[in-house]
């Protein structure tokens, strides 16, 4: 399941107008949160965190059924198919992670990089002007690791921009 796909829902589960970073840190704890939490000696910390930013009210695997419900059901009301933009600073995030997904150069001319749930924690970590970005550091994040982790050769494959 994807952190964006995840993201989405809590938006829209929220009656939020834009995808805001909340939406985002709590997709990429409901679809990362075993492969995220390695960056933490206590993941304790992490999901206090992201559980009482995100207003996110159920376990995880809650927000995983209604995920799934969700791309099953075409009932009214669904989150699927529908848009949201993103707010500044979740765009602000993606950019930043783009940048850093782009430096591994593994993606071929014309395709885009794939954006690990890294890239985008790794970017959100760098926001130290966002509130939400300096209270994540506050947990004892392990960038070092982290820095580590994106700044791989992870052999992703990439995917074509079909226009």
């Amino acid at each position: 399941m994807s952190c964006e796909l995840i993201t989405f829902m809590l938006a829209h589960q929220q009656h939020a107008e834009v995808i805001e970073l909340s939406h985002l840190l709590g997709g990429m704890y409901i679809a990362s949160f075993e492969k995220l939490s390695r960056y933490w000696k206590d993941a304790d910390q992490f999901e206090e965190l992201v559980v009482s930013e995100c207003r996110l009210e159920e376990a995880r695997v809650f927000y995983w059924i209604r995920a799934y419900e969700g791309l099953w059901s075409r009932r009214r009301g669904s989150f699927v198919g529908q848009f949201k933009k993103r707010s500044p600073q979740v765009s602000r995030v993606y950019e930043n992670a783009l940048k850093l997904a782009t430096s591994r150069g593994e993606h071929q001319p014309g395709s885009l990089p794939v954006l690990t749930p890294e890239d985008l924690l790794m970017a959100l970590t760098r926001c130290t002007d966002i509130e939400l970005a300096r209270k994540l550091t506050q947990t004892n994040i392990d960038t070092v690791r982290l820095e580590q982790a994106v700044s791989m050769r992870l052999g992703l494959k990439t995917r074509r921009i079909t226009r």
